[in-house]
């Protein structure tokens, strides 16, 4: 749901909101002109929510369960081998059934559906709860003023977006992510930026890509001749 702003209050924080607009800058400090952006690339994880106070939060909480259930130790293995397999080039575009096997496999588990529950619940569940806590107001804020301006909001994810988008509220014109609108590789990609160019009959000139790793979404950008603008994480 689009919001639209009415009334003195709304008013000011419309105000608010454009002067943080101008807090965003690219890599060598130089402003937007947002005059001429027509469209903005958003990362997910760590653009959109500050990704470390929610990591923290649930390593206390796995913590505490797993003390709970020593027996299940080898399960939180898996999970961590799982994470680690995700980020292996070998591993990025199997399929999530075919990670877990691995994973299960490194953490000497016999059977794959116990990991694959673990897995769900706490990485891609419980972490629902505690995102909407710790959102990047900023570009939550930016990403209202741009829908205000009619310009086009995209979030480009290297994993699937759509609850924690929903988590936060932000309900973007197009989701890109490996699998879904074309898209079959992992960040960093300029070929999938040019992708989601052509796909929304966008230029280059008149797109800014937002993220938090220039390593990965800063040289996704570059690729593509689409200007990076740096988000703290």
């Amino acid at each position: 749901m689009v919001v639209k702003y009415s009334g003195t209050g709304d008013s000011r924080k419309q105000r608010e909101e454009s002067e943080q607009m101008k807090e965003f800058r690219d890599g060598e400090g130089r402003p937007v002109d947002w005059r001429m952006v027509r469209a903005a690339i958003f990362d997910m994880d760590g653009t959109l929510y500050r990704q470390r106070p929610v990591r923290i939060r649930m390593a206390v909480r796995l913590g505490k369960y797993y003390l709970l259930h020593p027996g299940s130790v080898r399960e939180l293995a898996g999970i961590w081998y799982f994470r680690k397999i995700r980020e292996q080039a070998a591993f990025r575009t199997r399929s999530m059934a075919e990670q877990i096997r691995a994973a299960a496999q490194k953490a000497g588990l016999a059977e794959t559906e116990g990991l694959g529950k673990a897995i769900r619940k706490w990485m891609f569940h419980e972490p629902l709860a505690l995102i909407p806590d710790h959102g990047n107001e900023p570009v939550l804020a930016l990403i209202r003023t741009l829908r205000e301006e009619g310009k086009t909001v995209i979030i480009y994810s290297d994993y699937p977006p759509e609850e924690k988008l929903k988590a936060l509220g932000v309900v973007p014109d197009a989701v890109y992510y490996p699998g879904l609108g074309g898209i079959t590789e992992m960040k960093p990609s300029g070929e999938n930026v040019r992708k989601i160019l052509k796909d929304l009959k966008l230029k280059a000139e008149e797109t800014v890509y937002l993220g938090d790793r220039d390593e990965k979404d800063g040289k996704s950008a570059r690729d593509a001749g689409v200007r990076f603008l740096p988000v703290k994480p």
